[in-house]
């Protein structure tokens, strides 16, 4: 099993979903298209990950560290290519 295949099996056990797109900014995440590496939304315990123009490790540690957002952590560990913005609602708002 690959890590992000164990990453997808931890966040399902856990009751979240992952949804793997080109891209994360969309009518739920509005953003400039391909600056949000993905999104911990709460509101549908679902992870957003973006996959055009990633790697598999950027891939992998967009997904630690939105998980790690789902787990209630504020300020998740960044890894190559993730910035934390902090956990936010659909407004852009902290949360």
């Amino acid at each position: 099993m690959t890590a992000i295949e164990d990453l997808v099996r931890q966040a399902a056990l856990l009751g979240w979903s992952v949804e793997f797109k080109p891209y994360c900014e969309d009518a739920e995440t509005p953003g400039f298209l391909g600056q949000i590496a993905g999104v911990c939304v709460h509101s549908r315990r679902a992870l957003k990950i973006a996959t055009e123009g990633r790697t598999p490790e950027q891939i992998e540690a967009a997904l630690r560290h939105e998980l790690a957002h789902a787990l209630g952590e504020e300020h998740a560990e960044s890894g190559p290519g993730v910035v934390c913005g902090g956990r936010r609602n659909a407004f852009g708002e902290k949360i």
